[in-house]
């Protein structure tokens, strides 16, 4: 059954400092590790998105500029939040330590249809501690120039 959805004008990435960039006019293909939102009008329960690609086989590095930023989690599988590090080309953190250093926020946030804008961060205060794969989550930077990696589970 087709529902009549189409990609076209309904994908939408996050240029910080710049706003929404919309697929196919602005950009034409997705980059591994960048959070995207997919404006569908007809759905069901049973509708299946699929995309095509290789599954990384090592950790991921996703570059993070200052500012607000959609990343995407990397792996079909989640990953804890308090496993993930952050690098500025010098010094890696764990998660806390960046937090602690000023380089990110404290928390994600992340979309759910049913509840609204949810919370993730490594203490559990918020409503979960991993990054979960087809979600993509706002993050703010204090300074520029970091990585956000994200390490292979499985």
């Amino acid at each position: 059954m087709a529902l009549g959805n189409t990609i076209t004008n309904n994908l939408y990435r996050y240029e910080t400092g710049v706003g929404y960039a919309i697929y196919p006019t602005s950009f034409t293909s997705l980059t591994r590790g960048r959070g995207y939102w997919l404006y569908l009008t007809n759905v069901q329960p049973s509708t299946v998105v699929s995309v095509a690609g290789q599954v990384a086989t090592g950790s991921v590095s996703i570059s993070v500029p200052q500012g607000w930023s959609i990343v995407g989690h990397p792996f079909p599988q989640p990953t804890l939040l308090a496993n993930c590090q952050l690098s500025n080309g010098i010094t890696t953190q764990s998660w806390a330590g960046a937090v602690a250093a000023g380089w990110v926020s404290h928390s994600l946030y992340y979309w759910d249809q049913d509840r609204g804008y949810l919370v993730a961060n490594v203490d559990g205060y918020g409503n979960d501690t991993s990054l979960r794969p087809w979600r993509g989550y706002w993050l703010w930077a204090g300074i520029a120039g970091l990585s956000l990696i994200v390490p292979v589970t499985g």
